[in-house]
């Protein structure tokens, strides 16, 4: 990845098990889709762990899918099955140049460039106090609403991902009022 890196995205999409060394690599990715129940991504196997620390661990408990997505935030997209990864990634590559000396592609979703969204003036409440939910907003000012989001699960009082002005790729970041009032946390900053 080293070799590489900057120069092409690097994409993990993690369908199996990874301990040892062979762990640390999918971490350099630039992105990292991983699949539930399947995906594992750890230093040590529990089998290990126990005849080290005598504690009875899972897999799931030192590096499932589910963990790297919600508490580590290392995962950017959580998949049930290797399809829907393969998916994900293909959707992936349609917002991100395919290397450094590309612009990202242009993709003409038919979405009028000056079209207004009343329901604008109904998300966000007068009362500031009040919660609301920014994907709500994103998506009434994006391109058709399409809206792809990066660590949904991770670091939830944050929303990043891509989406397209006028056919354009855009980067979102933003803060969502929806959970836990949008506060930056040491997860959101990271």
């Amino acid at each position: 990845p080293g070799i590489i890196s900057g120069v092409v995205p690097q994409i993990t999409l993690m369908l199996g098990p990874m301990y040892a060394g062979s762990a640390y690599s999918p971490t350099m990715a630039d992105f990292m889709i991983i699949r539930d129940k399947t995906a594992f991504m750890s230093v040590a196997s529990p089998s290990l762990l126990k005849s080290v620390t005598f504690l009875d661990v899972t897999q799931e408990e030192i590096g499932g899918a589910k963990l790297h997505a919600t508490t580590t935030g290392t995962a950017d997209i959580l998949v049930e099955t290797d399809e829907e990864g393969i998916e994900i990634c293909r959707e992936l590559v349609t917002y991100i140049p395919l290397n450094y000396r590309q612009k990202p592609p242009i993709v003409d979703l038919g979405d009028a460039p000056n079209r207004r969204d009343e329901r604008l003036l109904e998300i966000v409440p007068t009362d500031l106090s009040k919660s609301y939910d920014m994907r709500e907003v994103i998506r009434c000012t994006v391109d058709k609403g399409e809206f792809f989001e990066l660590q949904k699960l991770f670091a939830r009082s944050i929303i990043i991902g891509f989406a397209r002005l006028d056919g354009q790729t855009v980067g979102i970041v933003a803060n969502n009022p929806a959970e836990e009032n949008g506060i930056l946390t040491l997860d959101t900053c990271d």
